[in-house]
């Protein structure tokens, strides 16, 4: 018989459909900046514990007004002491001033 549906049992972040999403995003994350060539040293607990803080993974998402997670200082690579969370618009505000040709 095929396996149907998820099997929480065997995820890595544990049984719980949150710390499972935000356990998949710090991996997409993860190879973004080395897709990037950027620095990263923030562990998948690490993220986690992150955006669980203030409840900031409701907040995650595509819109302008939704949180993102960008780097303080844009030249040290990606750590928990480097990363601040702010809005989309912000981000983009600020982003382009930090940009590598």
């Amino acid at each position: 018989m095929p396996r149907q549906g998820p099997r929480p049992h065997t995820w890595k972040a544990g049984p719980d459909p949150i710390n499972h999403a935000l356990y998949l995003q710090c991996q997409r994350a993860r190879a973004q900046a080395k897709y990037r060539k950027e620095e990263w040293y923030i562990t998948e607990p690490e993220y986690i514990q992150l955006w669980l803080e203030d409840d900031r993974y409701k907040y995650k998402g595509r819109h302008p007004e939704d949180l993102c997670m960008t780097r303080r200082d844009f030249e040290k690579p990606w750590t928990v002491d480097n990363v601040l969370f702010i809005t989309r618009h912000e981000h983009y505000k600020t982003s382009n001033d930090h940009k590598v040709e």
